[in-house]
């Protein structure tokens, strides 16, 4: 809580701060299968073409 006095004389004023919290912006970058071990849906930043995506999928099938 402030007091503040005012310019009136013998008055004296109370204003009461209260935080909201912070505000932030979130933007989505990736999306994955699974934790750290699937297949990524979607990338902000990195974009494959169809032949692409058909060598993954097919290397993951390897390994298993």
């Amino acid at each position: 809580m402030i007091m503040m006095k005012s310019n009136v004389a013998g008055l004296c004023m109370c204003c009461r701060l209260s935080e909201i919290g912070p505000r932030m912006t979130l933007q989505l970058i990736k999306i994955e299968e699974g934790v750290c071990s699937g297949e990524i849906l979607y990338h902000e930043y990195v974009r494959k073409t169809a032949e692409e995506l058909k060598a993954i999928k097919e290397m993951r099938q390897q390994k298993k």
